[in-house]
């Protein structure tokens, strides 16, 4: 919970491990740790999501359901049930960098208000490295969640 925690402060987060090591578990405990000081939009995905008309009415079924009070009218359209090939996909993302551009003036922390969480089996074909040099990038691996050898002993 603490590296996933400390994801927090940069873009993206990365929960990469093999099938049966716990990634969705652990960032649903992580989002429960959290709740109410930061909201969730959860989209999955699988083999069947590549066409981007049904890729982007989740993105933005998740968001409404995340900012409803916030949703820009772009999002708003798809929300209600526009093809999302018709509403231009630019338009989407820039609504959305409004949305973000507007929470971010809101506060006073530096704190990026967006901020991704990919769950993968492989590595996602994003640009890590760049976001790890930036400092921009947390990294959830088998390894890190993997149990414990030592067993606590009980306090006397």
């Amino acid at each position: 919970m603490e590296r996933l925690a400390r994801g927090s402060s940069g873009r993206l987060t990365l929960v990469s491990a093999p099938a049966g090591w716990g990634r969705t578990t652990a960032v649903l405990e992580w989002r429960r740790w959290v709740a109410g000081r930061h909201r969730f939009a959860w989209v999955s995905l699988d083999a069947d999501d590549s066409d981007p008309a049904r890729f982007w009415a989740y993105v933005v079924h998740a968001l409404a359901e995340a900012l409803p009070e916030r949703l820009p009218e772009p999002l708003r359209l798809t929300e209600i049930g526009a093809d999302p090939r018709r509403v231009p996909v630019p338009s989407l993302v820039n609504a959305l960098g409004d949305l973000v551009e507007r929470a971010r003036r809101a506060r006073p922390r530096r704190q990026p208000s967006l901020q991704v969480t990919v769950i993968s089996r492989a590595r996602p074909a994003l640009p890590l490295a760049r976001l790890r040099a930036r400092g921009e990038l947390a990294e959830v691996r088998a390894a890190d969640l993997r149990f414990s050898r030592t067993v606590p002993t009980p306090r006397q």
